[in-house]
């Protein structure tokens, strides 16, 4: 996480082109942004109207770039202090129906021989050099900053996993013939070339954004380059080094964002919060403004409540976010619609500067979900070949449990614990695995699997013992279920369950069922193994269908048992509510987010956290409300008022 990110909460307002380039619509967006001063910091104008293709005519470039140095200058005039530009497109982002010109550089050719009608080839000397042209003509409109927007990845454009055109194939230097190059890259025995193709992927962009940096710095180094970026859950095809890629173009802003748009599936806000979380683990020290993309594409106002994008900020502060840039004007008509937007920014603000000031260097606390941007360069490979991304990777698989309370880092370091879902353990190398099953590790049955082929299923304290479907789960009478022995949960509607075969030491706390009673066999071991590393494995629904009050304290006491006893933070209530914590070492300071998930209000909450502070206090638009706590033995009860439906809550304690 970088280590001198700015205290201060910046939001900023990203502005498309029909916004801008018409004096009237420029008009209604000025009139907007200072009737709401106080919840405006920055204005962030895109360079092109629409993610249409790489290479927009330098003319065309030449005479935006004028018209938004008198933008800016109108912006800063206002009173906003800051003003700069977002370059839309720099690969390109996608394939378009009807391309309006043939692409005047090489294009992106996938693996498997689909040509790009709008993304370029970043290797191409003719696409470097209008790149370069691009960015410094940008530069000399005099921005306070340059964005370098999300199309700054490898997959997903369009070619899906590009590049092997000519050039790429030539200065890779392993195959002149793209049939040849992906036949070696889906043999599961060319580990070795699958690392190799995905750092000189990673190394390629890390080269350009070392162009783009040195040619808005060409033109005044005083302009602060930004990346924006989005969560490697989206695909990690080509390492998606993006500490590498923000190191090369000097980069001190970043704004993480991902796909979040709407309010139809409002849960995925957990999945966004954890993605963002691990691209601020990747950005050097030397990155000062993390700003969250908000984003509500297609800009419909009704299609995301101002309450989502409130929450969504304030999680995305927990995970380590300096303030947000906000992408919601729609592009034509009047800006009416938005004023209740701004105007609930504008009421969370002091509460977002709080929870800034009391996180500030504090590491985000909890299990970590396992993780790696490498894992497509570093995974096994089967007969279906490697150009294949999906659920047995995914890592956003475990994000049901946070839901329940478990809280969650990013940061394998600063863990408490971890949890191994699907295959990913296929990209984390032996040393890893060794450090991981020495302390305290939560993993499935397809986990199981892969540390039985890579030598340390011994450790696990248990092995696969076939399947049963249709099944249940039963938990059983032990210490670590407490009171809840006997209860159990139906997770799905035909559920697959895996039967696992306990070592000699190993204790059985769930059993498979059928629905009409008959014993399957044990599903889940909890073991302590030679090395004093403590292992649950489970074998029924490990990451869905949480949402019962045994299976929940269950698995918050076995997250505890692993942990021996660090896990940050335990919610004692029964209620969907993800805990996100950033805490201290020594829990001599502490700032948790509470997110309520359900669209019910909370009963009032016993929360209990691991923190030698004597006093923690709610933070509200209003200012700090102090809580009721009882210390407890090294930690510290609080109770927390009833929780708004669908809203978050921020305790801080110091």
């Amino acid at each position: 996480m970088p280590t001198n990110r700015s205290t201060r909460c910046t939001l900023a307002y990203r502005v498309e082109n029909p916004r801008w380039e018409d004096d009237a619509a420029f008009a209604q967006l000025l009139d907007l942004l200072t009737a709401h001063r106080p919840a405006v910091d920055e204005v962030s104008f895109f360079d092109e109207a629409f993610p249409i293709q790489a290479c927009t005519p330098m003319a065309k470039i030449q005479a935006r770039a004028e018209l938004l140095c008198e933008r800016q200058r109108v912006i800063r005039e206002a009173g906003i202090p800051s003003a700069g530009i977002n370059v839309l497109v720099t690969l390109g982002h996608g394939d378009v129906p009807s391309a309006p010109l043939p692409l005047p550089v090489p294009p992106m050719v996938g693996h498997d021989g689909h040509v790009s009608n709008a993304s370029a080839c970043p290797n191409s000397d003719a696409f470097r050099a209008y790149t370069r042209e691009r960015y410094a003509t940008m530069a000399r409109s005099g921005p306070d900053f340059i964005w370098v927007d999300d199309d700054y990845r490898w997959s997903h454009h369009g070619a899906l996993y590009p590049c092997f055109c000519p050039t790429c194939l030539e200065l890779f230097g392993q195959e002149r013939d793209r049939e040849a190059l992906v036949a070696r890259l889906n043999d599961p025995a060319e580990a070795d070339l699958r690392v190799q193709w995905s750092a000189f992927l990673a190394d390629t962009l890390t080269d350009l954004a070392r162009e783009i940096g040195e040619a808005v710095h060409g033109v005044d180094p005083g302009i602060e380059v930004g990346l924006m970026t989005i969560g490697y859950s989206h695909s990690s095809y080509g390492n998606y080094a993006i500490g590498d890629w923000a190191e090369a173009m000097e980069a001190v802003r970043l704004r993480p964002g991902h796909g979040y748009y709407t309010d139809e599936r409002p849960r995925e806000i957990v999945n966004k919060a954890m993605d963002v979380a691990r691209q601020i683990d990747e950005m050097p020290a030397s990155v000062h403004t993390i700003q969250y993309e908000m984003e509500s594409y297609p800009w419909v106002p009704l299609n995301k409540a101002p309450r989502t994008v409130c929450n969504e900020i304030t999680l995305a502060i927990a995970a380590g976010c300096t303030g947000a840039a906000l992408n919601t004007f729609h592009r034509i008509g009047t800006l009416d619609d938005h004023a209740p937007l701004l105007e609930a920014v504008r009421r969370m603000r002091p509460v977002w500067q709080g929870l800034l000031e009391v996180a500030d260097g504090l590491p985000l606390a909890g299990m970590w979900a396992a993780h790696t941007p490498e894992l497509m360069a570093r995974r096994a490979v089967g007969e279906q070949g490697w150009f294949r991304e999906g659920p047995p990777w995914d890592i956003q698989a475990p994000n049901e449990a946070a839901q329940m309370g478990l809280p969650l880092t990013s940061s394998r370091e600063d863990a408490c614990g971890a949890l191994l879902a699907g295959r990913i353990a296929e990209a984390l190398d032996d040393a890893t695995l060794r450090e991981l099953l020495a302390g305290g590790v939560i993993l499935d049955a397809e986990a199981l699997d892969v540390l039985w082929a890579r030598g340390l299923g011994e450790l696990t304290g248990a092995r696969l013992a076939g399947t049963m479907a249709p099944t249940m789960e039963r938990l059983t009478r032990h210490a670590l279920n407490g009171e809840d022995g006997g209860d159990g949960r139906r997770a799905g509607d035909w559920d697959r369950g895996w039967r696992l075969e306990p070592l000699l030491g190993a204790d059985v706390l769930s059993r498979l069922e059928t629905f009409d009673g008959v014993d399957g066999g044990p599903c889940l071991t909890a073991y302590e193994n030679r090395w004093g590393g403590r292992v649950v494995a489970m074998g029924y629904a490990p990451w869905n269908g949480l949402g019962r009050g045994a299976k929940r304290r269950q698995l918050l006491r076995l997250a505890d048992w692993v942990s021996r006893g660090k896990l940050p933070v335990t919610i004692a209530t029964t209620s969907r509510v993800m805990p996100l914590v950033r805490r201290a070492p020594d829990g001599s300071r502490i700032a948790v987010v509470l997110m309520n998930l359900m669209l019910d209000d909370t009963p009032a909450l016993q929360v209990m956290l691991r923190t030698t502070c004597q006093a923690v206090s709610l933070l509200t638009p209003a200012g700090p409300q102090p809580l009721d706590v009882t210390p407890m033995d090294g930690s510290l009860l609080v109770r927390v008022p009833p929780m708004r439906a669908w809203d978050a809550a921020v305790l801080v304690g110091a």
